[in-house]
């Protein structure tokens, strides 16, 4: 059964952006259909029209006891549907820098969200790493370039991997080489290398798996083709090798970040 414009949940958000934007950097309070439709350049009709739709992203006792003036809910469901919503609109940086992109940071358990929906992260992070993960990146929002990242819509695995690979190569160097990191210590130091490392190891886990569910891949494993571990071998040393250039980038990022009483050693780049 196909599925219609009014039942996508995608467009939906789409279409919502527009008052979607006043309130994402609306304060506790919220704002009333009044406040919405002058911000948002709209009737007070057209806010009335759609109120349905926004109630599915705002928090409908806060609307009913203070006077129906919509807030957005901080949840993760909510938090990451927002996220997408921007991404497909080309607006990622406007969201990042958001009230409500800083207030969620503070409010959410990204650790356990992120593990319930993405297994592979818990294997390789703990609660104290994405603490860590999230404080740098909310640290880096302002001077963060903005990116478009084209493996959002692939049409298959292959097809996924190939743009995953096009994006990291070219967004990660460019959006690290403006980030500034804190580090007063060599134990901070070594927390960060850490971190980098994990992150590495994770990134080319990942990729190995879409590596092997490539159709291509899955034939040769089905027929028992002897060919298959010589391929595997070799798309995995090759996404290897250009994951490693990609590192190579934060490395140098955390030793120029280093005051001069905290020595970063070469061994740390591997």
């Amino acid at each position: 059964m196909s599925v219609t414009k009014d039942e996508d949940p995608t467009h939906d958000l789409l279409t919502l952006i527009n008052y979607i934007k006043p309130l994402v950097n609306a304060n506790d309070d919220g704002l009333s259909h009044q406040e919405l439709a002058r911000k948002a350049d709209v009737s007070e009709a057209m806010v009335s029209k759609i109120r349905k739709k926004l109630l599915a992203i705002c928090d409908i006792e806060h609307y009913s006891l203070q006077g129906r003036k919509f807030r957005l809910k901080y949840s993760f469901d909510t938090g990451f549907s927002l996220l997408i919503g921007f991404v497909l609109d080309s607006n990622l940086n406007f969201f990042v820098k958001s009230r409500y992109f800083r207030y969620a940071v503070l409010k959410i358990d990204f650790h356990e969200l992120i593990c319930k929906k993405f297994q592979t992260y818990g294997t390789f992070f703990t609660p104290e790493d994405t603490r860590l993960l999230v404080k740098i990146i909310v640290e880096n929002i302002q001077i963060t370039p903005e990116t478009k990242w084209k493996f959002i819509k692939a049409k298959n695995e292959q097809h996924l991997l190939k743009l995953l690979m096009e994006d990291l190569h070219t967004n990660v160097p460019v959006i690290v080489s403006r980030w500034k990191l804190t580090i007063k210590s060599e134990e901070e130091l070594l927390r960060i290398v850490d971190l980098r490392r994990k992150l590495q190891s994770m990134v080319k886990q990942v990729v190995a798996s879409l590596i092997e569910n490539m159709l291509p891949v899955q034939f040769l494993k089905k027929r028992n083709d002897p060919k298959y571990s010589t391929y595997m071998e070799a798309y995995r040393y090759l996404a290897d090798h250009y994951i490693d250039r990609i590192f190579n980038s934060v490395n140098g990022i955390i030793r120029k970040s280093c005051p001069p009483e905290v020595k970063y050693k070469n061994e740390y780049d591997s």
